[in-house]
């Protein structure tokens, strides 16, 4: 058997007890005592029931502080515990069984008690149930073209028992309160509070201030810029990989002992899983390693697995994403930089010898990001084990592309190749006769298209205008043509969504939708993650950056997201009397967007195109849509109206397009929108019907409030449809 299949030794109550697990020698883990099928006794359930029921027992409703409650590893899940993770419950997670979707919207009295009862019988017996181990795995293609016939370029997606997941939920939560303060504060996924961007802002802010150093050299007379590397590790099938003896001896050392430690060796204990493809299903096999990927206990014990990884890293700075590692060094030598390197690559490549890891030396990717570039005889020195990593001019990290001249030109083009290749989503649904309504419309954008401009914005959107910006700040020299092209594919769907033609006025688009423009809506998902920064809900690592960085003027000057974004916040600040680093997190994207529309309406009112839109939205603010419309033709119409794009005759005599402006009820004025609802007297009924509608809704009579209140969108729209009847 392996040397590390070995016994542990706990004592509880003062005797030495030897744990009930060990591995035979193909190195399945295997158990000392029979976890097949269990009888349960009455005495059990009634002991059970009567500590469910005993309101002074640590499983009463009340709330107790969990780290003092869960430290005893032996105390079974409470109703509370039940309830909340009952509600939290995800729609749509794969699962096979009942869906949580159903679980979630049952009585708590119906189902609470009977879960805390099956639930704790298999916790009081260390036994996690074999049908609960079995997971089917569904391949999934992954993105990119690829060739799809090599199993390679597939993912894994594995499905298990619903309610099993949902014991999960139960034990994660008791394992993250016993070890989550003893994990890194370097590991940016899979923890409250943290994720891609965060880290990913991290990683920036520091090569940018490693960029902006400078030593003297030759005596202490020449200034010298640093050279500055990054190293993009890859950890080749980290879930699948994971050795499950190493993972329960670091759990054990961290502090999960007792019947929770039994518990999770059960949970390890005799796990099978198949393939799925259509309607054929593959033979069960077990596994010897790892766990189901989108298991929650899997990802939080790979956090425990790869935690101590940054105890042997003693030169470079070290950023963890989950099984993505990042390392970042800078030296004034650049042959002392990569022997420095070299030391960390050799450590990491010890510290994943005896753990059991895999990082692919072939998918590694170098950069030399500094002023000052490595030769090319000193890059060829970096060793991983006995292999030479290639160096990159960009590489892709957490999704976004870093480029060694730290532009980032070349992540906003792909980002602008996305955009274009998911605006179909809104140009298959916009036709002007068999389209959606705007609200579906715009409901699209905001899920779909949205994310996709606003991944990864706070690193780059103030260098493309040199830090804070207006409305007429032009992007710097070599941002223009990217963000150009991702300017003019936001404006074209947001035409799209109104129906408008494409050579309306873009300003008066925004000011109808009520959306901000490009530049400032990037920058407001830029603000709100500075502000969480500040106040550490991005992670205890942003905020040490962020306060460290502004207590050091020459740093501060440097950074290219949290200086930009004090200064915006500064001078929005200043425009609407709003201190918003006392502003709840919760309200502060509103209060921002509302700062910034006020600044807005400043350059709206300035302007001197789109009369009619001025005339009916004269203040640019937030806009809701009307979820209903009588017709995407008669919404299309109804907002041509409020852009004087309509087919009154005057707009269509100045097109060219008809021989007259004069109106075609007969009346001797040019037929314009204010002629035809206020004067003309072929529109007499009409407007009477409104104005009574008006009435009843204690609203004014007026252009502005017929295109832009609620209750009067449907009956505009069915009068103006009837209206351009012979114009359609």
């Amino acid at each position: 058997m392996d040397e590390r299949a070995i016994d542990f030794f706990v004592t509880e109550g003062g005797a030495d007890k030897i744990y009930p697990y060990e591995f035979d020698e193909m190195g399945y883990l295997t158990t000392r005592q029979n976890l097949g099928d269990i009888l349960v006794n009455e005495s059990i359930l009634e002991k059970i029931q009567n500590i469910s029921t005993n309101s002074n027992s640590e499983l009463a409703l009340e709330t107790v502080d969990l780290f003092s409650a869960y430290k005893n590893d032996n105390i079974f899940f409470s109703l509370n515990e039940i309830y909340e993770c009952r509600i939290s419950l995800k729609k749509h997670v794969g699962s096979v069984g009942i869906n949580n979707d159903m679980i979630r919207k049952f009585p708590r009295c119906k189902l609470d008690f009977g879960l805390q009862i099956l639930f704790n019988i298999f916790f009081y017996h260390c036994y996690w149930p074999g049908e609960w181990r079995v997971c089917t795995i569904f391949p999934l293609r992954k993105g990119g073209e690829r060739d799809f016939s090599l199993s390679e370029n597939y993912r894994g997606i594995s499905n298990t028992n619903t309610v099993g997941k949902f014991l999960e939920i139960l034990t994660f939560k008791r394992m993250s309160v016993l070890i989550l303060e003893s994990l890194t504060e370097f590991q940016g996924g899979g923890l409250p509070s943290r994720g891609s961007v965060q880290t990913i802002i991290h990683l920036v802010e520091r090569a940018g201030s490693f960029r902006a150093e400078t030593d003297f050299v030759e005596g202490g007379k020449t200034e010298h810029s640093n050279f500055v590397a990054v190293a993009l590790l890859d950890c080749s099938k980290a879930f699948d990989k994971m050795d499950r003896r190493i993972i329960l001896d670091k759990l054990y050392k961290m502090g999960i002992r007792g019947r929770l430690f039994r518990f999770l060796v059960s949970y390890f204990h005799d796990r099978q899983q198949c393939v799925k493809i259509g309607d054929h299903t593959s033979d069960k096999v077990t596994t010897r390693n790892g766990g189901p990927q989108g298991s929650v206990i899997v990802l939080f014990t790979w956090l425990v697995y790869i935690n101590d990884i940054i105890n042997v890293v003693k030169n470079c700075d070290i950023s963890l994403f989950v099984d993505d590692v990042a390392l970042l060094i800078h030296d004034h030598n650049e042959q002392q930089l990569i022997s420095r390197l070299n030391e960390d690559l050799s450590a990491i490549y010890g510290w994943a010898i005896f753990n059991r890891v895999l990082f692919d030396a072939l998918k590694f990717n170098l950069l030399d990001i500094g002023v000052n570039r490595i030769c090319r005889a000193q890059r060829d020195r970096v060793i991983y084990g006995d292999f030479h990593p290639s160096w990159s001019k960009s590489a892709k990290y957490l999704g976004v592309i870093i480029d060694q001249k730290f532009t980032f030109i070349e992540f906003i083009n792909c980002v602008v190749l996305k955009v274009h290749n998911s605006q179909w989503r809104i140009f298959n649904h916009s036709n002007i006769r068999t389209g959606v309504s705007p609200y579906a419309l715009f409901l699209i954008l905001k899920t779909w298209i949205i994310p996709l401009f606003d991944y990864g914005c706070p690193i780059w959107i103030f260098r493309v205008f040199d830090g804070v910006f207006d409305m007429e700040t032009s992007p710097v020299r070599g941002y223009g043509t990217p963000f150009k092209k991702l300017s003019t594919l936001y404006i074209k769907l947001c035409k799209a969504i109104l129906g408008v033609p494409i050579s309306s006025s873009s300003l008066a688009v925004y000011v109808r939708l009520g959306v901000l423009p490009l530049r400032y809506h990037l920058c407001l998902r830029a603000l709100v993650w500075y502000l969480r920064g500040f106040h550490g809900k991005a992670g205890i690592v942003v905020q040490k950056q962020l306060f460290r960085m502004y207590a050091d003027d020459e740093v501060w000057m440097n950074t290219c997201f949290y200086q930009p974004c004090y200064l915006m916040l500064r001078r929005l600040s200043a425009f609407s009397g709003v201190n918003f680093w006392e502003i709840p997190l919760h309200k502060v994207s509103s209060v921002i967007r509302d700062a910034m529309f006020s600044e807005l309406n400043h350059f709206w009112s300035r302007d001197s195109t789109a009369t009619d839109t001025h005339l009916i939205q004269p203040i640019w603010r937030y806009f809701k849509f009307s979820r209903i419309c009588h017709s995407r033709t008669s919404s299309v119409l109804f907002h041509k109206c409020a852009l004087g794009r309509a087919p009154f005759r005057q707009f269509l005599h100045r097109c060219g397009k008809h021989d007259s402006p004069m109106c075609r009820g007969g009346c001797k004025s040019e037929e314009t929108i204010s002629h035809v609802f206020f004067e003309c007297n072929f529109f007499n009924d009409q407007r009477q019907e409104l104005k009574k509608l008006c009435k009843e809704k204690n609203l004014e009579f007026n252009l502005t409030n017929l295109f832009t209140k609620e209750p009067l969108q449907l009956k505009v729209e069915k009068i103006i449809l009837k209206f351009f009847d012979e114009s359609i």
